[in-house]
């Protein structure tokens, strides 16, 4: 039994008491010696009431328990009988101090006298009063740690008897009479106190009903209400849990475990947590987490554990098939509505059948597109191709080509139609977005840093990466973060024309390393280059056309240029490689 709870039957122990001595017979007769004197009458009130148990007991005292594993109180009972006419007496010598008169015919019908104030040994008291329908109290017994709620004992001052709640923590305190009643709460649980409720009014034949009684816990707490949340936008796991008593608490440990290793929990926050919230960013996909928590208290003692919650990372998209390639540098790949990839290569463009495996070479880079940087196809027999300075069209049939337009710092297209879509201009505040019209020979600048972004922050840089559905163009706009010190990227769709443009999401990246983007129906595939957890990873994301995250999922293996969509099957190009995922 704790220390608390064995101090507080201490005291009561110790409250004023009384030594009784009741007339041997228990009739009730007056004698020269009673102390206390006293009539009772029928419900009617006019009727005395006759061969009624009569008990009195010091105020100040609480029932016996002595029974249920708590100490007994140094307080006795003293019970009389009224006679014929209704009265009774209590003859013995009464230490001076406040009483409580308890009557009962045994047929539901009682009264109660509070805070009889016998005086000296020379004077006596007089009452009276009529028996009435006995009332009751119910209520809740709430242990907020747990416990068997059948160990709490419900009293009232100065009554000689208790009850207990049942397995549930309802209970119901009967037979009372009307009165105003000081409630005491003792367990002999451990970790919890005393309540008290006083001043709980019951009248004749009614039912009180309390509020839940939630006894004061003294130890160390669990956590409550933990919930998890998974931000696949973001990439991270959010747990939400209650405040615990703040006087218990200093803060919380977060523990987790990987399901699919079978790895045992483990802490994985490296300061104390204050906050009801936690933000887990080191997780992976494809792996599943089970998350635990612990209360610390003042003394940095940790309590139990607990309950468990749990999510699983799942990507949609799972990688088929990798073709790699010798050549240097970032595989710049172009891929036909079959599968077919057109791929630049040791200086040269060369078609890769994937059935067969095999590659040969189309066109030898050569002149102002000794360097190819960009690659899309146009139809079965030419191919859009640009360097840093000029866009051309290249014939497969008699391997040729025709400079469309030149520019200065072209790093992204993206082909409609006859429309070439093009980023120019390198840095803020050259960057911009362009089109050539293959049909008219014309150029336009559609959207520039400048001019369309000022309006933003100052800090916008370039724009990276761009991709092209029926009705719409999403680019990515790089500028340095202020309030978070870092790198971001703002995902940005506009019509085709320019107008209308919309920021429709906000993501960490590079700057160097630029988001990458493909379209299938109104699903936007994002691909963004971001340190994370002291490693770089790249995540796919898949958004509609509000922002509204789809799925994801990460590659650890450097940064994925989004190629195309074809049918079910995602073409990504990285350095040396090409992968295709599948759903």
């Amino acid at each position: 039994m704790n220390g608390r709870l064995l101090f507080a039957l201490s005291m009561a122990a110790l409250l004023p008491a009384c030594i009784l001595d009741p007339n041997a017979d228990g009739s009730g007769s007056t004698t020269e010696t009673a102390r206390v004197v006293g009539k009772l009458y029928q419900p009617d009130g006019k009727t005395p009431a006759a061969g009624v148990r009569v008990a009195i007991r010091s105020r100040n005292t609480l029932a016996d328990t002595s029974g249920f594993g708590l100490p007994k109180r140094m307080a006795d009972t003293a019970t009389v009988t009224t006679d014929d006419s209704g009265k009774f007496s209590f003859d013995s010598t009464l230490d001076t101090g406040l009483y409580v008169i308890e009557a009962d015919d045994g047929d539901n019908n009682v009264a109660l006298i509070d805070s009889v104030k016998v005086g000296d040994s020379d004077s006596s008291v007089q009452v009276e009063d009529t028996l009435r329908p006995a009332g009751a109290i119910t209520g809740i017994v709430y242990l907020s740690e747990g416990g068997d709620p059948r160990k709490v004992f419900i009293m009232a001052m100065g009554l000689d008897r208790f009850t207990r709640p049942d397995g549930t923590g309802r209970f119901t305190f009967g037979n009372l009479a009307e009165a105003v009643y000081d409630l005491t709460l003792i367990s002999s649980l451990d970790d919890y106190t005393v309540l008290e409720v006083p001043g709980v009014e019951v009248v004749s034949g009614g039912t009180r009903e309390l509020d839940t009684l939630r006894l004061p816990f003294t130890g160390i707490p669990t956590v409550k209400g933990l919930k998890i949340e998974y931000d696949t936008m973001k990439q991270i796991v959010k747990l939400m849990w209650v405040r615990a008593d703040t006087g218990l608490v200093s803060g919380y440990h977060i523990y987790r475990r990987n399901v699919n290793s079978n790895t045992v929990f483990s802490k994985v926050n490296t300061s104390l947590v204050t906050d009801t919230v936690y933000v887990d960013s080191s997780v992976s996909n494809d792996f599943n987490y089970e998350y635990r928590l612990k209360v610390v208290d003042k003394n940095a003692n940790e309590g139990d554990f607990s309950t468990v919650v749990y999510v699983g990372i799942e990507s949609r998209f799972h990688p088929i098939d990798s073709i790699p390639f010798n050549g240097s540098g970032w595989a710049r790949v172009a891929v036909t509505d079959s599968g077919d990839l057109f791929v630049v290569e040791n200086g040269s463009i060369q078609l890769y059948d994937r059935k067969s495996k095999t590659a040969i070479v189309v066109w030898t880079m050569r002149g102002a597109f000794g360097t190819v940087q960009q690659m899309r196809v146009l139809d079965d027999s030419t191919l859009i191709i640009a360097s840093s300075t000029q866009i051309g069209r290249l014939s497969l049939k008699d391997s040729t080509v025709s400079v469309l337009t030149t520019d200065t710092g072209i790093t992204g297209m993206a082909l409609k139609k006859d429309v070439v879509y093009y980023i120019a201009g390198n840095e803020n505040p050259n960057a911009r977005l362009c089109t050539f019209s293959l049909s008219a020979g014309t150029k336009q600048t559609l959207i520039t840093i400048a001019d369309n972004f000022s309006a933003l922050t100052s800090n916008e840089t370039y724009i990276q990466g761009l991709a092209v559905s029926n009705s719409a163009l999403v680019f990515g706009v790089s500028f340095f973060d202020l309030s978070s010190g870092s790198d971001s990227i703002r995902i940005i769709t506009s019509n085709h024309d320019g107008s209308n443009i919309k920021v429709i999401a906000t993501l960490p990246g590079y700057t160097n390393q630029g988001p990458a983007f493909c379209f299938t129906g109104d699903s936007i595939f994002v691909s963004t280059h971001a340190p994370v957890s002291n490693s770089v990873v790249t995540r796919i994301r898949i958004i509609n056309k509000d922002g509204m995250l789809l799925t994801s999922w990460e590659n650890r293996n450097g940064s994925y240029d989004l190629v195309k969509i074809v049918g079910n099957k995602l073409y990504a190009a990285t350095v040396g490689i090409i992968l295709v995922y599948s759903q």
